[in-house]
């Protein structure tokens, strides 16, 4: 009769191990059930102290989103804010650089005397003192004012005005430079030099008279202009002058000549800071 084979010892144990019956003790729940009904408030409270925490924590990172998110909102309309300003200024020295500025360059004259005409018919229209010094009457005098724009691009809706005026006596402290006929269009291209037509000025030979016979108040005439015009840059600018007239011989052999002294508070054009 042959051998029975032993039982595994091994395979014994595990069906054991599964045929014990699980443990469905209900007094195992029971105990947790008391354990947390006898703890229900601290349980709230932790509950509650964790939602605290959390919700704290959670603020804390809103704030410190919102601090970043403000830092880099800052930083972009700062950085923002310079790229406008860099473009303003570049674009206000651009401006101030290449604008056109119309200025006076000087003046043009004519002076005429006896000497330039025919003297074949004799000076005795003169009085005895002429006779002798013909070339101190002035027959005709003229000046011509040059104007020059000095920019590097042309001027824009330019109008100019002159005038002039002999003063017998002290010129008046409000005195305010009228101009008797309204204002001209004028043109002047890049450093270009344009003469207006000229002013003839028939009071001239007062100031010869004066400074041969120095009697009584000096006799001034006075030349202004005005020029207003825009750049090409849409910028509107204005130049104001005035000047003296001087006529003199130094040398008797040698003919009168004029000069222009600046003159008063009339001398004044726009600021080229204060545009834009």
């Amino acid at each position: 009769m042959a051998n029975a084979p032993y039982p595994n010892s091994e395979t014994n144990s595990n069906q054991q191990a599964s045929n014990r019956p699980i443990n469905n003790d209900p007094s195992i729940f029971l105990t947790v059930g008391t354990w947390v009904s006898d703890h229900h408030d601290g349980i709230e409270a932790a509950a509650a102290i964790l939602s605290v925490i959390f919700t704290v924590a959670l603020v804390g990172s809103n704030i410190a989103l919102w601090r970043v998110t403000r830092t880099a909102a800052n930083a972009a309309k700062e950085a923002a804010d310079a790229a406008v300003k860099g473009t303003k200024t570049a674009e206000k020295a651009l401006a101030i650089v290449e604008r056109a500025f119309v200025f006076i360059d000087g003046f043009n004259t004519e002076l005429a005397t006896p000497l330039d005409g025919d003297l074949s018919r004799g000076l005795y229209w003169l009085t005895p003192f002429y006779q002798q010094e013909p070339g101190l009457w002035i027959t005709r005098f003229a000046a011509q004012p040059r104007w020059k724009n000095s920019g590097s691009t042309p001027t824009n809706q330019l109008m100019i005005k002159t005038d002039w005026r002999t003063f017998d006596t002290d010129v008046p402290a409000d005195f305010d430079f009228p101009y008797r006929d309204p204002a001209v269009v004028f043109f002047l291209a890049p450093q270009a030099i344009e003469p207006s037509p000229y002013l003839e000025i028939s009071t001239a030979q007062q100031i010869v008279a004066w400074e041969n016979n120095r009697t009584g108040v000096e006799p001034v005439i006075l030349i202004w202009g005005r020029a207003d015009y825009r750049d090409v840059f849409d910028a509107p600018h204005f130049i104001e002058w005035c000047y003296k007239l001087r006529l003199s011989r130094p040398i008797r052999s040698e003919r009168m000549t004029a000069q222009f002294i600046q003159w008063g508070p009339y001398n004044r054009s726009d600021n080229p800071e204060k545009d834009s």
